[in-house]
């Protein structure tokens, strides 16, 4: 995407959806209880049960963006449901584009998602697509406390005005003292782990661990019949982020005596004409990171 249009992109916040636990077992039906994720709901140790909220289900089907009318929302579920002494256990916040961008905001979003899994030795990566179409669904990043999701809307529900989503969730919450802060509480955390992933040395860090990844899968595309270093950097040029990157991975190449550059950064600005490459700087994500933050920022000065 260019600096343009990122400067001028658009995300709105809203809390997708939420677990709560509480010692009361309830019977529903979907009729009766539409936000409730049926299929969702279970019970743990004979203690607890858990369900999944949805509060734009409980808002009629329209989406919630704000904190004044979330905190209306879930005081309408609480009231409907009457759990005794609810509390929150994972809370998913979202940060939706209206803009048909997915395509446009893939690459940035895998470099933030890879960042934070870098930072955060996040060993779970996982990226979707459909097999028939071979179009991109999800890239996921996730532990047992925090995940990372950017979902391609626009495939998944067609009809839906929502084109591009960018979720965060954090996961296995302990109880509060003050449930009614544990949004904020914990949005707040996530601005923590957004500042300390998108760093130089973080990026730089990220960098190397994917070029090392790289040379060990050209070990093998090298034994391929007909593979050049052309299609291998076609074929995995969502996983290029700088020039200075392609530049070092064509030396290591180089390195391990898997290729024969005289000038590698010649060479790489040269890939990077030839094939359109996109590349991100620091100032780019830092640009990224600021909306993703004022986006929530707004949501609860809202």
């Amino acid at each position: 995407m260019k600096r343009e249009k990122l400067e001028g992109l658009s995300l709105y916040m809203g809390i997708d959806t939420l677990q709560i636990k509480s010692k009361t077992a309830i019977e529903f039906d979907s009729e009766q209880y539409p936000f409730i994720k049926p299929d969702i709901v279970r019970k743990s140790d004979n203690k607890y049960s858990y369900y999944i909220l949805n509060p734009d289900k409980a808002n009629n089907g329209l989406g919630v963006y704000n904190s004044s009318d979330y905190y209306s929302t879930l005081a309408y579920m609480f009231d409907s449901i009457n759990l005794e002494a609810p509390t929150k256990s994972r809370i998913d916040f979202r940060f939706d584009s209206f803009d048909d961008n997915y395509n446009e905001l893939s690459k940035l979003n895998k470099l933030v998602i890879l960042l934070l899994a870098n930072e955060y030795e996040v060993k779970n990566r996982y990226e979707s697509y459909d097999l028939l179409t071979q179009e991109a669904l999800t890239m996921r990043i996730q532990t047992k406390y925090i995940e990372a999701e950017n979902y391609n809307k626009g495939l998944q529900e067609p009809k839906g005005e929502v084109k591009n989503r960018l979720e965060i969730r954090s996961k296995a919450l302990q109880p509060m003292n003050n449930e009614s802060i544990k949004e904020k509480t914990e949005f707040n955390k996530w601005c923590k782990r957004f500042n300390k992933a998108v760093t130089a040395d973080n990026f730089n860090s990220l960098i190397l661990n994917i070029n090392n990844a790289l040379v060990q899968r050209y070990k093998d595309w090298s034994k391929q019949k007909g593979h050049t270093i052309s299609n291998f950097i076609t074929k995995y040029e969502s996983c290029l982020f700088t020039s200075h990157q392609l530049e070092n991975l064509l030396t290591l190449l180089n390195d391990n005596g898997l290729a024969n550059i005289s000038n590698c950064k010649e060479s790489a600005k040269k890939y990077k004409k030839r094939y359109g490459l996109e590349f991100f700087s620091l100032n780019d994500l830092n640009i990224y990171k600021s909306k993703i933050i004022e986006s929530g920022t707004g949501f609860f000065d809202m």
